[in-house]
């Protein structure tokens, strides 16, 4: 009986030592699986801030890309209206010319 009791308090010791190992081993991991998660959540973080810079700068060359239209209309509207100065000023021209020839 003596042998039994101190087997059992043996296997006992033994079986604590064992479950505290298992329990720190759980916590070791679950810590880590927390670590993870927060980084992952960082991460997620990240992501979404890009992606709002993308859409930013997605519209920032759509609002370009209309200002080159428009500018590249403008320099046809100028281009157009230097033509018409030119041929009013060559028809200026020859009335002065042809005035002078009068005189």
């Amino acid at each position: 009986a003596v042998v039994s009791t101190q087997s059992t308090g043996v296997l006992n010791k033994k079986l604590e030592t064992e479950s505290q190992t298992l329990r720190n081993s759980v916590e070791g991991h679950l810590a880590t699986i927390k670590n993870q998660e927060e980084e992952l959540q960082k991460l997620r973080n990240s992501e979404t801030t890009y992606l709002q810079t993308i859409k930013g700068l997605e519209s920032d060359v759509t609002k370009l890309k209309a200002v080159e239209r428009n500018q590249s209309l403008i320099i046809k509207n100028l281009e157009s209206e230097a033509q018409k100065l030119k041929s009013t000023d060559a028809i200026r021209s020859q009335g002065t010319k042809s005035l002078e020839t009068q005189l």
